[in-house]
């Protein structure tokens, strides 16, 4: 016998755009993140002074990774809601995760001119505290990894992430914002934790 709930729907969440449109759609958000890997200094010069391959096989590489992660952030989700009794159709879903990273491309670009520092107020509420020159977001390297994307725009992306569970699996928008919240915060601690070990400070130690 199926388990599967009588009430689910995988149509309950609708696609972003019209299923026609969805590998343009796809295809522009992937090329975006190529833009902003190329734009996050892997200069020619750089990378051959590190001894690394050419800039566009690094670019290609971290675009297909920045890809396997949604498909593992999306699969993720499935897995967590099917733990509480939840369907959650992936396909969809994975579509809006990658969607919902369009907020992160735009924090890039704000935040591309203001690497240094210097960034005006609003950039640095909407692309992220790492700008806010002077701060423990900007100057401490593990509280940058950890924290210092939180901004507005994360906010959105967050946002719009436990929207599209909570639209899917027919469960209230606080309970799907409240549990991408919490992965959230999870997936920044662990980050700090793996900074901290490749700089050779163990997270549990003095």
């Amino acid at each position: 016998m199926s388990q599967e709930s009588p009430t689910f729907d995988s149509k309950r969440l609708p696609w972003v755009v019209p299923p026609a449109f969805l590998p343009f759609w796809m295809a522009a958000i992937e090329w975006g993140w190529w833009r902003v890997f190329q734009d996050e200094g892997l200069s020619a010069g750089a990378l051959a002074a590190a001894g690394l391959p050419s800039p566009t096989l690094v670019v290609a590489v971290a675009t297909t990774g920045k890809l396997l992660g949604h498909v593992s952030e999306a699969a993720f989700y499935v897995l967590l809601w099917r733990a509480r009794g939840t369907r959650l159709p992936f396909r969809r879903f994975f579509v809006w995760v990658v969607s919902a990273s369009i907020a992160d491309q735009f924090a890039f670009g704000l935040a591309a001119p203001y690497r240094s520092g210097g960034a005006p107020l609003w950039r640095v509420c909407l692309a992220g505290l790492h700008l806010a020159t002077g701060t423990v977001f900007h100057e401490s390297p593990v509280i940058r990894a950890g924290f210092g994307s939180l901004g507005l725009l994360t906010a959105t992306r967050i946002a719009v992430t436990g929207a599209a569970q909570a639209q899917a699996t027919g469960r209230s928008l606080a309970e799907g914002v409240g549990w991408t919240l919490l992965v959230w915060l999870v997936t920044r601690l662990a980050a700090m934790g793996g900074l901290d070990l490749l700089r050779g400070m163990s997270p549990l130690g003095g």
